[in-house]
């Protein structure tokens, strides 16, 4: 194994205050709508976090010729980023597209392609690969999408028209995104068009707050049509990213599930103008809190599928829950389903499975008992949620025998410092 591939934690009582980093999913939004401002524009944009997923889109938009500059902030936490925006206009040169582990990346560059004619090579893991992209190769009109090793390649071809493109019911919030991105430059107006209301709508909505920042005009016509008005022009701004609901969701069940602690202090920045779905996390541990063994809360995941994990740990370290709408937890950096279902049956916990119904229903039963002090590693299955739920449910452990975990260098996708935050706050955290 790696360098830090397993952290120890040694279960403790949590206590201070903890700063949640800047959100990755209004920072990559950001990037790429700076990115895509009018020639000769700069935006600077304050409070951008570190982690590989940013690293990844950043490194996608230089890789399209995109001017970038970063420092380090004074918090040594952030950094300022300074695009030169470059009105999508990308270099001619194929200089392959890394997008390592990001689903996001990915999905969102994919349409940003189609802007020239020039063949693109878009590089991956080979997890990221076997992700879902049927919806974007029927854009791939006249341009050849083939497999290669370790990527996909887009052959020369016509650039993106409007038009009205019809997504699956099931389609991904990030396609939808990747979309509304390219959309506004193009010569004709468009219409997303969509069977039912799309799942994520919030990620949705995100994207168009964003792009309201930098002038451009989009909207829903229903709940189930979206209207891109063409020939539009990204302005230049200069914006603060906001703390990440997702990031500070550890915290708060760590909060909640803390063995006679002192309520912590999270503090997550967030606007009026930029919600994130996941800032519901508060609302939905409550309603776990409060649950029964003989009376479980119903919690739909439709809306915030990457808060799957932590809830399904907080569910089982209580008194379970019903939660539906999981089925596409099984496609993120791992499946997660799976492997939740596998790390906790490690502390006793149970449950029950369901794929396909109210669109995939897991029920974390009560247990008898309460959990115990698991005897056997953990899994992090190489996915930063995972491995993040496993150390919050760890923390709060009756026992104070340590808890170990591999895979422990996957909070570098989203949350680097993770440990080192547990550690302010009293958790003891050592890695190997």
């Amino acid at each position: 194994m790696n360098v830090n591939d397993i952290v120890t934690i040694t279960p403790g009582i949590a206590r201070g205050r903890v700063v949640i980093p800047p959100s990755k999913s209004v920072a990559h939004r950001a990037l790429i709508c700076a990115a895509l401002a009018a020639e000769g524009s700069i935006s600077r944009l304050d409070g951008m976090p570190y982690n590989e997923d940013i690293d990844a889109t950043m490194d996608c938009l230089r890789a399209l010729g995109v001017r970038m500059t970063d420092e380090r902030e004074a918090s040594g936490d952030t950094r300022r980023v300074i695009v030169h925006g470059c009105g999508g206009k990308w270099a001619k040169a194929n200089e392959p597209l890394r997008c390592r582990e990001s689903g996001s990346t990915l999905r969102f560059m994919l349409p940003l392609c189609l802007l020239s004619d020039t063949p693109r090579t878009l590089m991956g893991s080979e997890r990221l690969l076997a992700r879902p992209l049927d919806d974007y190769r029927s854009l791939f009109v006249g341009r050849e999408w083939t497999d290669v090793e370790g990527g996909l390649r887009i052959a020369q071809g016509p650039i993106l028209q409007g038009q009205t493109f019809v997504l699956s019911g099931k389609s991904s919030s990030q396609f939808i995104t990747g979309l509304l991105f390219v959309l506004p430059l193009l010569d004709e107006d468009s219409v997303i068009e969509l069977p039912c209301a799309p799942e994520s709508k919030s990620y949705i909505d995100m994207t168009l707050a964003v792009q309201a920042r930098f002038g451009i005009r989009a909207a829903w016509q229903d709940d189930t049509h979206l209207h891109v008005v063409g020939r539009q022009v990204y302005h230049a701004a200069d914006m603060t990213i906001d703390g990440d609901a997702s990031g500070a969701a550890f915290f708060h069940a760590l909060d909640v599930l803390d063995r006679g602690g002192e309520p912590l202090e999270i503090v997550c920045a967030e606007s009026c103008d930029v919600h994130q779905g996941d800032a519901v996390c508060p609302t939905l541990l409550a309603q776990i809190a409060l649950a029964t063994p003989d009376r479980l809360p119903v919690i739909s995941l439709a809306d915030c599928p990457d808060l799957g994990p932590i809830l399904f740990t907080a569910a089982a370290a209580l008194h379970g829950a019903v939660f539906t709408h999981t089925d596409r937890l099984r496609l993120k950096e791992s499946d997660r389903v799976t492997a939740m279902v596998q790390e906790l049956a490690k502390f006793g916990a149970r449950f029950d499975i369901c794929d396909g119904e109210n669109g995939g229903t897991v029920v974390v039963l009560p247990s008898e008992g309460g959990l115990h002090t698991p005897t056997e590693l953990l899994h992090g299955h190489n996915d930063h949620r995972i491995v993040m739920s496993l150390a919050v449910l760890a923390a709060c452990m009756n026992e104070s025998k340590p808890i170990c975990i591999d895979d422990a260098h996957a909070v570098a996708k989203s949350f680097p410092d993770f440990f080192d935050r547990l550690r302010t706050l009293g958790i003891d955290c050592h890695l190997t």
